[in-house]
């Protein structure tokens, strides 16, 4: 199966906002559901039970609006489910490596640039 290209990440404009509720735990939970194919297989290197990391989808699903998986025969996304593990595989790395500037900054270690001109770098501006 053909993975679609997904489209860079931009921050959001400055009015709007993620939607209530919404933290980097779901988005963890539903990008690993998808790389692994079930939830059970996903639950295993999270360190969660099968039966939690089902509930965290479907409250992502809740709170973005939409189904984002078909649990007939499986777990397979729908397509709206398709969009959002690539952006947060993206969102992730920015978010993982700010917080790593950031320890190192604190120790004294380097004088990297900061989380928002990486996520400017992402969205196609510098600032």
């Amino acid at each position: 199966m053909k993975r679609a290209q997904a489209e860079p990440v931009r921050p959001p404009r400055a009015d709007t906002h993620a939607p209530q509720g919404l933290d980097l735990r779901h988005l963890r939970y539903s990008a690993a559901d998808v790389d692994a194919g079930t939830f059970t297989r996903a639950s295993e290197p999270l360190f969660i039970a099968q039966p939690a990391l089902s509930q965290q989808v479907r409250r992502l699903e809740q709170i973005v609006g939409t189904p984002l998986r078909r649990r007939r025969d499986g777990v397979r996304p729908t397509a709206a489910g398709t969009v959002l593990p690539d952006a947060t595989r993206d969102g992730l790395s920015v978010v993982e490596h700010g917080v790593s500037q950031t320890r190192r900054r604190q120790a004294g270690v380097g004088r990297g640039s900061g989380l928002s001109t990486h996520i400017a770098a992402l969205s196609g501006s510098q600032r």
